[in-house]
């Protein structure tokens, strides 16, 4: 017999995005149903990335400590301990998010698979679940593009690659965006030999002033890159496999013992039964309107469901839906606000417009620029390389940042509430830190505006009338 339920809110899917709905609505008092048919807690491919990410920077920094006087071995990579301290960081803190604490919380957690009836109905492990609103968070997953020979041989993705046995002896990753680039640097530190290979550019939605210097470095460290090029034909050999390659310089082959291919990802919508729904695909993503509600208004998507390339924050779509879905607030999600961060060494990260969208949103803008070698912390720990750029209006309001450097990440927090607020740029003269830190290049991305203003000839005047006071 079939148990019908009549929560407020149903959230499909129990990874950090549907469980920010869900325990944000919770919290609000509203009685919420969440179906998840894995584990609790999503994938957390990110976190595992990060984890991957910084072993990595461990071997290499034992690779480059002579620098620092300090004499060491060459390192080498422990797969099972490598693979023991990733998964210990992806599940750190996975009691937030065990069913207890989610019953603890009101949330009612059924396990199955869920599929919808009808637009207002979804069923799942015997259950028909008719809430007020749906939120649809079930994530995306990698997709495999279509080369001659690919069926038959063994492929690793950015959702599979940290379960390896072994470490890659010759990795021959295919991909041109911040993921393949992150795994390229990480497998190279970690010792294998990496050929990166793109059908085009390299960061292709990044400036050039930032891809650059990443680029740089990994060829530095190693890594092959062949850009511009296509993979025609992919053939398995006695170590490995081979691909065959369509270039500028003309044709090609390059073999390895393994292959990853961290490029396209889609929306996990099988089994949802979207059409019944009367839902929307948009490509490789569910369509979303501004504040993320598809085209069946009683449901919202969000996460890689509706963001499968990325730059979505879980916490700040949480939000959107729950001011729009509980308190009857218009929202819109302010994508332009949420930090990009590309996690190689160095790092870029930027926050709001970048330079083409400003002079397209602005009748004026400027332009601010301080290296990362004009900070004293940035040559003790032997990472001079790099600079800030701040994009502001006439009037000196922060429109943007983008960092390429050392901790990028880390460092772009503030600018995203500049951006946010279009703050003066000399506001971040106020910012101190204990100096000497890489903090230093906020309040010194400021200094160029204030020198520009000190130089005016009215300024000049009244500087000299106050000298001669005495």
């Amino acid at each position: 017999m079939t148990t019908l339920l009549k929560p407020d809110l149903c959230v499909i899917g129990a990874g950090e995005s549907g469980l920010a709905v869900a325990i944000g609505a919770a919290a609000l008092g509203v009685p919420t149903v969440l179906v998840e048919r894995g584990e609790t807690g999503g994938a957390r491919r990110a976190l595992r990335s990060a984890a991957l990410i910084a072993a990595a920077a461990r071997a290499q920094a034992v690779r480059t400590a002579r620098e620092f006087g300090v004499v060491t071995g060459q390192p080498k990579a422990d797969v099972a301990a490598l693979r023991a301290h990733i998964e210990a960081a992806a599940t750190a803190l996975a009691a937030n998010h065990a069913p207890a604490r989610l019953a603890a919380l009101g949330i009612s957690l059924i396990r199955g698979e869920a599929t919808f009836a009808d637009p207002r109905t979804v069923e799942a492990a015997g259950a028909a679940i008719r809430p007020r609103r749906f939120v649809i968070a079930t994530g995306s997953q990698a997709v495999l593009p279509a080369i001659e020979g690919l069926g038959g041989v063994p492929v690793l993705t950015a959702d599979t690659v940290f379960a390896l046995k072994d470490m890659p002896k010759r990795l021959l990753l295919l991909g041109d965006g911040a993921e393949a680039l992150e795994l390229a640097q990480a497998f190279r530190r970690l010792g294998s030999e990496v050929t990166l290979i793109a059908e085009g550019a390299l960061l292709p939605s990044e400036e050039a002033e930032l891809s650059e210097p990443v680029l740089v470095a990994l060829r530095r460290e190693g890594v092959v890159i062949h850009a511009a090029t296509t993979v025609r034909r992919v053939e398995t050999v006695a170590k490995g496999l081979r691909l065959h390659l369509t270039g500028e310089g003309g044709d090609g082959m390059v073999a390895g013992t393994h292959l990853l291919i961290a490029g396209g990802r889609a929306a996990v919508v099988e089994g949802l039964d979207l059409p019944a729904a009367r839902i929307a695909l948009d490509g490789a993503r569910i369509r979303t309107g501004p504040g993320l509600r598809t085209t069946n208004r009683h449901v919202y998507a969000i996460g890689g469901a509706a963001r499968p390339e990325g730059g979505h924050s879980a916490a700040g779509q949480a939000g959107v839906v729950l001011r729009g879905l509980m308190l009857r607030l218009p929202a819109r999600e302010q994508v332009h606000h949420v930090p990009r961060a590309i996690r190689t060494s160095p790092a870029i990260a930027r926050v709001g417009l970048d330079e083409a969208a400003a002079r397209k949103a602005a009748s004026a803008i400027r332009i601010f620029r301080w290296p990362f070698h004009q900070i004293d912390r940035a040559h003790a720990e032997g990472v001079a390389e790099g600079h800030i750029k701040v994009v502001t209006d006439r009037r000196g309001r922060v429109l943007g940042a983008a960092i390429v450097g050392h901790g990028a990440d880390e460092l772009i927090l503030p600018w995203a509430g500049f951006a946010r607020r279009r703050a003066l740029l000399s506001e971040a003269l106020a910012l101190t830190a204990a100096h000497p830190v890489m903090g230093d290049i906020a309040r010194a991305a400021a200094v160029p505006l204030v020198s520009s203003g000190l130089t005016k000839p009215r300024v000049q005047r009244i500087i000299r009338f106050l000298r001669n006071l005495g």
